[in-house]
């Protein structure tokens, strides 16, 4: 009985104590603005600024690759938190058909083989206190850091290149008859 006795009263004191340790836990992480704050916070897809941005971004990406994208639609806008001001957007743009097809419209089968690539892009918008913006672009869909498409990988076989060899040459490669 005398155990019986110390093992309750043990077994309280342990769950009151987790208990406790629980509740100061809560208590101190909602107090604590760092942990709890995070670190980008999202902005109205109305927003002009982030479209003009992403308009910018656009043709600064269609001047550096040399190709032509059109802004299409916001995806998504996230504006930082800490005082540095910087803007996250992602978009989709999409190619400007050439006027080459435009002109062949009765053809169908010209004009589908001409549709509109649609891609994902992000921009890093990043304004410092003295100083210009910069605006990085990149394509979600391509390689890293390039205008082109990653290489897909094909099941064709590859072209077996025959060698052109001389009259000698072409005996001693391939001997026939009797030695």
């Amino acid at each position: 009985m005398k155990y019986l006795v110390s093992f309750y009263t043990l077994f309280i004191a342990i769950f009151i104590s987790i208990i406790e340790t629980r509740h100061l836990a809560k208590t101190s992480f909602a107090g604590d603005q760092e942990v709890c704050r995070r670190k980008w916070e999202s902005l109205s897809k109305k927003c002009w600024h982030s479209i003009e941005i992403a308009k910018k971004a656009t043709k600064l990406y269609n001047k550096k690759y040399n190709t032509n994208y059109k802004y299409r639609k916001l995806a998504l806008a996230e504006k930082a938190v800490e005082p540095p001001l910087r803007i996250r957007i992602f978009f989709i743009a999409c190619t400007k058909k050439s006027d080459r097809h435009s002109k062949n419209k009765q053809n169908n089968r010209n004009s589908k083989r001409q549709g509109r690539t649609c891609d994902h892009f992000r921009v890093k918008f990043e304004k410092v206190k003295s100083g210009r913006p910069i605006i990085s672009v990149r394509n979600l869909n391509y390689e890293k850091e390039t205008g082109t498409r990653e290489q897909e990988t094909t099941t064709k076989r590859p072209k077996i290149i025959k060698e052109k060899l001389g009259r000698n040459q072409h005996l001693e490669a391939y001997p026939t008859g009797r030695k």
